[in-house]
């Protein structure tokens, strides 16, 4: 019998260790890649998220890798949406990681892997509190040039669909929305069930400002396509506006425009009720506006949740 490359017990439990004891663990495996793609391999240089890894000469590549499907759940459709999203978003005008090369690994247990290009710069998240109004307004508008050119990402055969009933609002493991009241779930989807959700677009998925890079000359990059989704073009404004944004004024309306309007409030709705992690936004768009959770039956109640938050001008999460 082959002697296994990565030698760990992987549990999910394991994906949250202490970076020392992640690094151990992976390294004869992301040694072995770098050596069957011909990368010049020095160190581990840091842990981004846990699945990420800093490769190559210098730390010039990254290297993700995907949870195995040997623990229940198909994680292939994130490998695949990923490599579909960063192959197309170079042709469509979007500053993404150029991919380097991909593949799957058949060892104790099945590793998914896309080396891409290191983006060398900050995140938004540590950039955006330092920027004065002037380098916040260049960045929205930036921004909006590279999330309005994903209407240019055309082939979805590989971007999971979230247009179907039991996936709205869903992630692929199930139901987000049980900690609702029954009344506020029904109400839901007849909301939903009235919308014209059926014109299918490319959304990043998860346009939070760890996944967007700053390199020196201010130019702005998109990281981390795994959560991509083919949904209704709203899909992603949950994270646009109180991941990104934050509800701040100047940063909203330089993206949007006039947007303190009943038509903007029931597009947030719309997208809120929609996005895979809604549920959560909403739970902790309520608490942020002292409403309970509980107590929101119906989209009236929602609404006002939505107008509160947003007039507020400072929710982020």
């Amino acid at each position: 019998m082959a002697e296994f490359i990565f030698k760990e017990t992987l549990t999910e439990g394991s994906w949250k260790e202490d970076e020392h004891s992640i690094n151990n663990a992976f390294m004869p495996l992301i040694t072995h890649i770098c050596g069957i793609n011909n990368i010049k391999f020095e160190e581990i240089s840091r842990v981004f998220t846990l699945n990420v890894f800093r490769i190559g000469k210098g730390g010039n590549k990254i290297i993700k890798l995907f949870f195995p499907n040997q623990f229940g759940n198909d994680c292939s459709e994130y490998y695949y949406a990923e490599l579909s999203a960063l192959s197309q978003a170079e042709k469509a005008g979007i500053n993404a990681p150029e991919i380097i090369c991909t593949g799957i690994i058949h060892d104790r247990y099945n590793f998914y892997y896309i080396v891409m290009s290191y983006i060398d710069g900050v995140n938004a998240k540590e950039a955006l509190p330092n920027y004065t109004d002037s380098e916040k307004i260049e960045f929205c508008e930036k921004f909006k040039i590279i999330t309005d050119k994903f209407s240019l990402i055309k082939d979805l055969s590989k971007t999971p669909r979230f247009d179907q009933p039991e996936r709205i609002g869903n992630n692929m493991w199930g139901n987000n929305w049980g900690d609702f009241t029954e009344l506020f779930r029904e109400n839901r989807q007849k909301y939903l069930s009235k919308q014209n959700l059926r014109e299918i677009v490319f959304n990043h998925g998860d346009t939070n400002l760890n996944n967007i890079i700053i390199d020196k000359s201010s130019k702005i990059f998109l990281i981390d396509f795994a959560d991509s989704a083919a949904a209704p073009y709203l899909y992603d404004l949950p994270t646009i506006i109180y991941s990104v944004f934050a509800c701040e004024p100047l940063m909203m309306k330089t993206y949007f425009g006039n947007y303190k309007n009943e038509e903007f409030y029931e597009k947030v709705m719309i997208s809120l009720l929609i996005y895979w992690f809604g549920a959560y936004f909403i739970n902790s768009i309520a608490k942020a506006v002292n409403i309970k959770m509980g107590n929101i039956s119906d989209m009236e109640m929602l609404k006002d949740v939505v107008v509160k938050s947003i007039d507020r001008g400072d929710i982020r999460f």
